[in-house]
């Protein structure tokens, strides 16, 4: 009997290691994922800058002057948190795809007042954004 209780003590303390360090492995894992990604905006006159590839990502501009920020037209499931820190309003465009069903090449703008924040969501690899938020 003795050797039961033993052994389930013994089973006991490995579990709880096992799940110590599956914990630990996760955590490291979940907090490994965010990545700081710095791009120039283009300066006036020039074509616009190009957003990352790696999503999701936060996006925090700085400068709003020239042609603005050009979104990718995929892959589906791209999402964007974009804070608009810059003096001036900013454009965000999808040349080849749409932005709140109108046409890329329209500019969606993110004000310098309000909480000059939106997100950008791709719903497909065609570049179907849906961008909402700066309120």
């Amino acid at each position: 009997m003795e050797g039961d209780s033993s052994s389930q003590t013994t089973n006991l303390k490995k579990r709880r290691s096992m799940k110590t360090t599956i914990l630990a492995l996760l955590s490291t894992v979940a907090l490994s994922q965010a990545a700081i990604i710095q791009f120039d905006l283009s300066p006036p006159g020039t074509d616009a800058a190009v957003a990352p590839t790696v999503t999701p990502a936060a996006m925090i501009v700085t400068g709003a002057t020239g042609s603005g920020v050009a979104l990718l037209t995929g892959p589906a499931g791209a999402a964007f948190y974009i804070q608009n820190v810059a003096a001036a309003s900013m454009r965000f465009y999808c040349v080849g795809g749409t932005i709140n069903g109108t046409t890329g090449t329209t500019a969606y703008i993110i004000t310098n007042t309000g909480n000059k924040a939106a997100w950008a969501f791709n719903t497909s690899a065609s570049g179907a954004w849906f961008i909402g938020g700066n309120t």
